[in-house]
């Protein structure tokens, strides 16, 4: 098993940590959860973003490793291929689907468990019951807007987008 998180990674982590202020402050603004699952949370930075923002998070990921790097104790060590046994008012699922054997399914338990609103990255398809909620990412577009040309920031404000559930 190759290790993940390993001092490369974790050094890069310091570099990305920063990032997770302004995500988590976007993320606020422009979905105002009052729960939220980060699904292949990794180190978690989003996850305790959130946190420190007072918004209920828990941190969602398959690698030992990564409940062992997060900030913050809320984790839940999960096969993202298995339903998931909680839900949320907001699932994040950034980063992620472009690098599971299964990314449609992986999205499927993450709609299933999102209780209002799910955050995913724009290149992957909306969920049946999903729709995409033009305003919802047009706000985090704006949230975001200052820090776009940085680039731990570019890749989710050109292509993060805010979908919430059919009524």
């Amino acid at each position: 098993m190759i290790p993940i998180f390993n001092k490369a990674y974790m050094d890069k982590r310091m570099y990305i940590s920063w990032r997770s202020k302004i995500v988590a402050a976007a993320i606020d603004k422009a979905a105002q959860p009052t729960s939220v699952l980060d699904l292949g949370c990794a180190t978690g930075d989003y996850a305790a973003g959130l946190i420190k923002r007072g918004i209920r998070t828990l941190g969602v990921d398959s690698s030992p490793a990564a409940g062992q790097c997060l900030p913050v104790k809320n984790f839940l060590f999960w096969d993202l291929v298995n339903p998931l046994p909680v839900t949320a008012d907001l699932v994040i699922l950034l980063e992620v689907l472009s690098v599971v054997y299964d990314p449609d399914l992986i999205l499927r338990n993450a709609a299933d468990a999102a209780e209002r609103l799910l955050l995913i990255n724009r290149h992957h398809h909306v969920p049946d019951d999903f729709v995409v909620d033009e305003q919802r990412t047009s706000d985090l577009e704006l949230a975001l807007r200052p820090w776009a040309k940085k680039q731990a920031v570019k890749a989710l404000y050109n292509t993060g987008v805010v979908l919430r559930r059919r009524k």
